[in-house]
């Protein structure tokens, strides 16, 4: 299963049509706060998290704590078509991205 987080309902569905391919269930969420919600619905089936970094209500990194300290660490996927000042800079560590 595959959980994807965009506020913009365009960008989910190219993504799900992008992932069809890939014969997983596709689950969606608007922000991150849905996403949590769907993520401890199915924390067990979702093998990868494909997130907007700036969503209303909750962005993909404040997200990305969360399900962390809910334990859930399999693979986080970001995107953005609207990056600012906030967002982390390549070359970066995933420690300081787990908070």
């Amino acid at each position: 299963m595959i959980l994807v987080l965009d506020d913009e309902p365009d960008i989910r569905d190219l993504l799900k049509m992008i992932l069809e391919d890939f014969k997983e269930p596709i689950i969606e969420a608007e922000n991150g706060s849905k996403g949590l919600e769907l993520l401890d619905k199915h924390s067990n089936d979702i093998k990868l998290v494909i997130s907007d970094m700036n969503m209303p209500v909750m962005d993909g990194m404040a997200f990305l704590s969360h399900a962390r300290e809910n334990g859930y660490y399999k693979p986080f996927l970001f995107i953005t078509s609207f990056a600012d000042k906030k967002m982390p800079s390549k070359p970066y560590a995933l420690e300081p991205l787990t908070c």
